[in-house]
Formats: C-alpha cells, sequence, structure tokens
C-alpha cells in the first residue's frame, strides 16, 4: 500500500470523495486486496464509533476533574 492509496483510503472514509470522484478511487483501490481490507476496516472503525453512545461523566467524576485540573499549575 503506497501513500497515495493511503489518502484515498482516507478520503473515501471520511466522505471528501464521493460520485464519480468515489467510484474512480474505489476503481483504483480495488487492484490491492490489502487496501480493500484496508478500506473495509476504516469504514467498519467509522460506523461503530459513530453509532457508540457519547461518554458522560458522573457528577462525582466532574467534581473531581474540576479539582484535579484547578490544582495544577498553569504553565506557558
Amino acid at each position: 500500500m503506497n501513500e497515495r492509496q493511503i489518502d484515498l483510503i482516507a478520503a473515501l472514509v471520511s466522505g471528501e470523495l464521493s460520485g464519480k470522484e468515489g467510484a474512480a478511487a474505489e476503481a483504483e483501490l480495488a487492484s490491492c486486496p490489502e487496501c480493500m481490507v484496508e478500506l473495509e476496516s476504516q469504514r467498519r472503525i467509522r460506523t461503530f464509533l459513530q453509532d457508540a453512545p457519547s461518554p458522560e461523566l458522573s457528577e462525582i467524576e466532574r467534581v473531581r476533574l474540576h479539582r484535579h485540573v484547578a490544582s495544577r499549575p498553569v504553565s506557558y
């Protein structure tokens, strides 16, 4: 897999390429079995992450986090 193929996979998964551009990119990647496995894997991961619930802190966790952040010295 080369850098161009990696870029095409990323563009397809992120939705940057669609329609004719997306079809052309997928056709180019089709000749590389490793690329197709990676494309499918990344699509599954993206779907999983989109469907996953947003993490939420409990009230106790929020208080602890705020206390911890407030106790840290500020450095610039």
